[in-house]
């Protein structure tokens, strides 16, 4: 199947402004004198809580964070940083993720993916990722490519 998509333009527009969209970036955008519970903290306040919003403990802890709740984001490693965006990513009812997994192991990368692909299961969100990492297509229901500036869907399940 090579279905192609044409974007009709460059941006992405929700009803309510972005406040339903959680985003993992590469660069994580946490805020650095803030707790890795008061980060994801944060953010549920800014957005808004969504379909697959659990207490930030839960969250935390699914990541591979348990007992460091407290711990300033300043002082922790690039990949618990990026688990914390995650975390933080998590709330609403879609997700945007640019390479999500980039500054960990492939062990906590597929734990990674799993989790996302259980939450978007169960609490009907949509997780968008763009990676270069192939192990995410295992975890996919649907994967699209670029090619020649048009989108494709490659396959789904």
């Amino acid at each position: 199947m090579d279905a192609s998509l044409a974007p009709a333009s460059g941006s992405v527009e929700t009803e309510d402004g972005g406040r339903g969209l959680g985003r993992v970036f590469q660069d994580y955008r946490l805020v650095p004198f803030l707790s890795a519970h008061d980060n994801v903290e944060l953010d549920k306040e800014l957005t808004g809580p969504g379909p697959a919003t659990a207490p930030t403990g839960d969250l935390l802890r699914d990541l591979g964070l348990a007992g460091h709740g407290d711990t300033p984001v300043s002082s922790m490693s690039g990949g618990e940083q990026q688990r914390v965006a995650i975390a933080r990513a998590l709330a609403p009812a879609i997700l945007l993720a640019d390479e999500p997994t980039g500054a960990l192991d492939e062990e906590a990368t597929h734990a990674i993916f799993a989790l996302l692909r259980d939450l978007a299961h169960e609490h009907a969100m949509t997780v968008v990722v763009a990676t270069h990492d192939p192990a995410v297509t295992d975890y996919a229901d649907t994967v699209l490519r670029i090619r020649g500036h048009r989108l494709h869907v490659a396959h789904e399940r």
